[in-house]
């Protein structure tokens, strides 16, 4: 005659399973819904064949940071940001209102402004870290 297993030891077991599928998803991170939450996910830095150009971009609290630096003259565009999927709109104390076109594509970021691309380099860092 077999023996039947107790009624609270297989509840026990479902509850375990149940928990056990509820917090295993939050162990990884979810990948990003659309190109602005990739965007504002990560560091970029400009990535160039030739040594007279550096810079970076990020966003944190729906405020842009791009700073560059061209033949050692630097740049900095700084301000609160609205980003869509295909355009970054800042609204800047020093340059006003700058809308800026731009395409992801894999781990590049390529960023327009009247017709001239910067090309940018995820730099592995995420913003929160």
């Amino acid at each position: 005659m077999m023996k039947r297993t107790p009624r609270i030891i297989i509840i026990i077991l479902t509850a375990a399973a149940v928990m056990l599928l509820l917090l295993l998803p939050g162990c990884t991170d979810s990948p990003p819904l659309s190109s602005a939450d990739e965007l504002k996910l990560h560091r970029w830095s400009i990535f160039s064949d030739t040594d007279n150009i550096s810079g970076i971009l990020f966003v944190k609290n729906n405020s842009l940071t791009l700073e560059a630096e061209l033949n050692g003259e630097k740049t900095s565009i700084k301000g609160e940001c609205f980003i869509d999927n295909e355009h970054i709109t800042v609204i800047s104390d020093d340059y006003g209102t700058v809308v800026f076109d731009y395409k992801l594509n894999d781990d590049k970021l390529i960023l327009e402004y009247y017709k001239k691309n910067i090309t940018f380099i995820k730099d592995g860092q995420n913003i929160d870290e």
